[in-house]
């Protein structure tokens, strides 16, 4: 029988050992130097039988796992068909719910940050009103199989509508004591500015996760976290963390990348955690633009290893992307969805929107694009709204990627906005970064 070697196969070395991955299957398989030799050795595309100076142990394991193939093998359709088919299961067999809702209470805030995607897409800004959000509300809690609902209040600054926030705390209350849900979870992304004493009691005492926007010590926050004098933000931010942290929560912060940030961003976090005390971190996926994104994706990588590294070292929460390369590859899940579902592999397919101030509902949780939206009255989770996650946005360089079935080919958002092209800085930042999180964390 004849033999050839798989096209989707990528090998690593990671000192004596030699690790081989798969990124149609995602299997690895770790060898020796001698192996490695003899795998080197074996022709490309006409491999004559079972090599005579090969372990046959190693040979089961480089066919099992895809490796070696048929020399009739057609990977690319093969592979084509198993998207096709993961797709169509995924969304045929299990149920569907919207179980995250991203809110924008208001587009207006009291700081103007020079690189705030709100501000670059809204021309006039709205607040909402509170009748449409009781509305939004209960019917976002009345969605079959939404159990455990997760609700994000956004902007803007979202303090600046706090009674609304308390008005949809109470509404979340009743819900859980009447049985209709079992659980829910309520998240602040807040530049922490208006946080008193009080409301960050409310906070602690209620549950709330907030999430603290902050870019580093006073010198690096206030270039660009500035009010509409130009004045920095950073002394009342503290104040605000210092607040909260005071009355008993647990400090998180979240942090935006830029390309000036980039050389010192190891340092931004170090300063956050040793510092402030912040136990867990999160770094912003950098906004999806026409030509990709506003930083270099392989600068991006590396500040990234150096900074997931720390926080593993140090026991901190890091959420950033990438995270979930670790988790499809020792899963063994490749990636299906090309948008955010919480429950990825379970029996419910759990999504996300995006709710504007004027109640525009979006099928993406960070873009408001008039071509993903629609409004409150007319939304649905109908087949268009499903089919925009599982859309396959792969093209063939894909194909020819370690990301094929991790990044998956960006999202359905990212290909809209540029035009069916790949993002090329977050094809850098992937080509980067899996070899790295194959050598340091895969299993």
């Amino acid at each position: 029988m004849a033999y050839k070697k798989s096209i989707f196969t990528y090998i690593y070395r990671n000192g004596d050992e030699y690790i081989f991955f798969n990124s149609s299957n995602l299997s690895l398989l770790i060898a020796d130097k001698n192996s490695f030799d003899l795998y080197n050795s074996l022709s490309l595309s006409n491999i004559n039988d079972i090599p005579e100076d090969i372990n046959v142990e190693l040979w089961k394991s480089l066919l099992h796992h895809e490796f070696i193939l048929d020399i009739d093998t057609n990977e690319i359709g093969k592979e084509k068909l198993r998207r096709k088919a993961r797709r169509e299961c995924a969304k045929k067999m299990r149920k569907n719910t919207i179980g995250f809702i991203r809110i924008s209470l208001t587009e207006n805030c009291n700081l103007k940050c020079k690189y705030c995607f709100v501000n670059e897409i809204y021309d006039s800004k709205s607040e909402i009103m509170q009748h449409d959000l009781v509305r939004l509300l209960n019917w976002f809690l009345e969605i079959p199989d939404n159990r455990n609902p997760l609700v994000q209040y956004f902007g803007g600054e979202p303090l600046m509508k706090f009674d609304e926030i308390k008005a949809c705390h109470k509404i979340l209350c009743e819900y859980k004591s009447n049985g209709k849900i079992d659980s829910f979870n309520e998240e602040i992304v807040t530049n922490g500015t208006l946080v008193t004493k009080e409301i960050a009691e409310y906070f602690v005492e209620n549950g709330f996760q907030i999430n603290f926007s902050i870019d580093g010590w006073k010198e690096i926050n206030d270039i660009n976290r500035v009010d509409f004098d130009g004045n920095g933000s950073y002394d009342k931010l503290i104040e605000g963390m210092r607040n909260y942290k005071n009355a008993g929560g647990e400090l998180s912060a979240i942090v935006t990348p830029t390309n000036e940030n980039m050389p010192i961003f190891d340092k931004i976090v170090r300063f956050l955690v040793e510092d402030l005390g912040c136990t867990e971190i999160s770094v912003n996926t950098p906004q999806p633009v026409d030509d990709g994104w506003h930083v270099d994706g392989e600068k991006f990588s590396e500040a990234m290893k150096i900074c997931w590294q720390y926080c593993i070292d140090n026991s901190i929460i890091l959420n950033h992307p990438g995270t979930n390369i670790v988790f499809l590859i020792n899963n063994k899940i490749p990636q299906t969805n090309s948008c955010m579902n919480l429950t990825y592999g379970q029996e419910v397919n759990t999504w996300g929107i995006y709710v504007t101030s004027d109640m525009l509902v979006s099928k993406c949780v960070v873009e408001c694009d008039e071509r993903c939206t629609i409004n409150f009255e007319n939304f649905a989770m109908n087949d268009d709204f499903i089919d925009w996650h599982f859309d396959d946005t792969a093209n063939e360089s894909c194909f020819k990627c370690p990301g094929l079935n991790i990044c998956g080919g960006g999202c359905s958002t990212e290909k809209m906005l540029s035009g069916g092209k790949n993002n090329k800085e977050k094809c850098k930042y992937y080509k980067s970064m899996i070899p790295w999180v194959i050598k340091n964390h895969a299993k």
